[in-house]
C-alpha cells in the first residue's frame, strides 16, 4: 500500500467514526424519557435500533395523556383569530406520534407545517 492509500484510508475511516459519532449524539433520549431512564429496547425492542419505534409502543404508556390532549383547544390562528383546532384528529387522518412528540430531539408542531398556531408541543 502506498503512502497515498495509507492516507487516503486513514482519512475515510477517521470519516466513518466522526459520521457515527454524530449519529449517535442525534439518537441521545431527552426530557422525560431519559430522567425515566428508558433504554432503546423499551420503545424500539431492540438495543440497536434501525428503524423508528411504533406508535403503538408511544400508546402502551400514553394512552391517558392522549386521550386528554384529544380535546379540542382553542388556539391563535394566523390573523389573530381563534380557531378550535383538535391536534390529535388531524384533517390528515392519524398521523404518526413522533411528528410533533420527537424522543431524541426538540418536539414540533407539525400543523405549522402550513398554518402558524401558537402552541407549545411537548
Amino acid at each position: 500500500m502506498t503512502n497515498r492509500h495509507a492516507v487516503a484510508s486513514l482519512l475515510i475511516g477517521w470519516a466513518l467514526l466522526a459520521g457515527a459519532a454524530g449519529r449517535a449524539e442525534e439518537h441521545e433520549l431527552r426530557g422525560k424519557h431519559l430522567a425515566a431512564e428508558l433504554k432503546c429496547r423499551d420503545c424500539h425492542g431492540t438495543d440497536t435500533p434501525d428503524k423508528r419505534a411504533p406508535a403503538s409502543r408511544c400508546k402502551e404508556c400514553h394512552e391517558g395523556e392522549i386521550k386528554i390532549a384529544s380535546k379540542s383547544l382553542p388556539l391563535h390562528g394566523k390573523v389573530g383569530r381563534v380557531v378550535e383546532v383538535n391536534a390529535h384528529a388531524s384533517h390528515q387522518d392519524d398521523l404518526r406520534c413522533t411528528l410533533c412528540h420527537r424522543v431524541h430531539s426538540p418536539s414540533v408542531l407539525y400543523c405549522n407545517e402550513c398554518h402558524e398556531f401558537d402552541l407549545k408541543v411537548p
